[in-house]
């Protein structure tokens, strides 16, 4: 294809370039790791579903998740019991019919429609080890604008294992905030202005995202484990996240040290800035192995992990200034408004403080625009 063509091209010419630097080159094997099977698996001691992700690799210049359907996909436990997973949508497969434990051993098998198997060897669960506290700090960073700097919260994270059995940690990060509109829904206009029944409807909303980044710690090197004031996330008043109340879920991990190793060399891959020179995700495997052709390269990870979590709650900073923007309110347009084409319907109007009204979009009014949902989660 004529666009394949010109990425080889491409790429031949960025390396020919890198020949006259210091930089070391890589070449990047294409066509050895075109549509290869990826696996993203996890059991833990929680009582709670368990998923494994079924996807293939998509090429360079057109990165999307390649759900792959169809598969047959259970887990074997050292005691003998097989747990078969069920695919619940494209390339997601799950079973919440079993709890992991400690000191209990699980293996993944995988069989395509084709008749092709897959398997990762046995994994020993550790573990779990309890957090023993999540906490906020204000902190201010240095910005462009000489006038202010960022405030924010850093957040932190202490743990202990007193067995000191716990070698390797890995911790995941989820947040959920509540926010506001910028303006109330005060009328709609159709061809008629109409009051709004109920301007404070869309007006406040929660939103929850898994964090890109993730936090790795080698505790081998300790005598006693015993972790103090690790940074996690930081979020600052530059948008509306810490405006009402902010909520933080840290899931701990006590991994293998092989799966330590494989989110070790993401961690890296991940903080590169290069895309030619970093660290390529083609290089990194996981620990799942084709049965029918052990030379077959196979991506991603099946991880059996202790787990524990603990969720914090903040409100709004105290007399910190907030520096994110709001919607401008279009008081001048509203003569006009008689102007618009019927396809523009409906137009949202809110009222400035002097009572004035004036227009202003959908994502102003409406805080669903933004990702959230007006009912808060079942923990606020």
């Amino acid at each position: 294809m004529r666009t394949n063509r010109l990425f080889y091209i491409f790429m031949l010419l960025i390396l020919w370039l890198a020949g006259t630097s210091c930089i070391e080159e890589f070449s990047p094997d294409i066509d050895d790791y075109s549509d290869q099977l990826v696996v993203d698996g996890l059991i833990t001691n929680q009582d709670e579903y368990y998923e494994v992700t079924l996807s293939k690799t998509s090429p360079l210049d057109n990165m999307e998740f390649r759900p792959f359907e169809g598969a047959s996909v259970s887990v074997e436990d050292s005691d003998g019991n097989t747990y078969d997973f069920a695919e619940v949508s494209p390339g997601k497969y799950q079973n919440d019919n079993f709890t992991g434990a400690p000191g209990v051993a699980y293996k993944l098998h995988i069989a395509t429609p084709t008749g092709k198997k897959y398997e990762s060897d046995f994994q020993e669960m550790p573990p779990s080890v309890p957090i023993d506290t999540v906490y906020p700090e204000i902190a201010t960073k240095p910005t462009e604008n000489p006038d202010y700097d960022e405030v924010g919260y850093q957040f932190y994270l202490s743990t202990d294992d007193p067995e000191n059995e716990a070698m390797y940690f890995l911790w995941k990060l989820e947040e959920t905030y509540e926010y506001n509109a910028d303006h109330t829904l005060e009328y709609t206009f159709s061809g008629s202005f109409e009051p709004y029944p109920n301007p404070t409807e869309f007006f406040t909303c929660w939103k929850t995202n898994d964090l890109k980044d993730f936090y790795l710690f080698d505790a081998s090197i300790l005598n006693d484990v015993n972790i103090q004031e690790l940074p996690l996330n930081y979020v600052n008043t530059e948008t509306k996240k810490l405006s009402i109340r902010y909520s933080l879920l840290v899931d701990q991990f006590v991994l293998s040290e092989q799966a330590y190793e494989f989110f070790r060399s993401v961690q890296e891959m991940n903080s590169g800035d290069d895309l030619f020179y970093s660290t390529q995700p083609y290089q990194i495997e996981g620990n799942i192995t084709c049965i029918d052709d052990p030379e077959e390269k196979v991506l991603g990870q099946f991880m059996v992990a202790g787990k524990s979590t603990n969720r914090i709650f903040v409100t709004r900073p105290p007399d910190t200034y907030f520096y994110y923007e709001e919607c401008p309110i279009n008081t001048q347009g509203v003569p006009f408004i008689f102007n618009y084409h019927p396809s523009d319907y409906p137009i949202y109007l809110t009222l400035t403080p002097n009572l004035e009204m004036g227009i202003v979009g959908k994502g102003c009014v409406d805080c669903r625009e933004h990702g959230g949902s007006l009912q808060p989660p079942d923990f606020w």
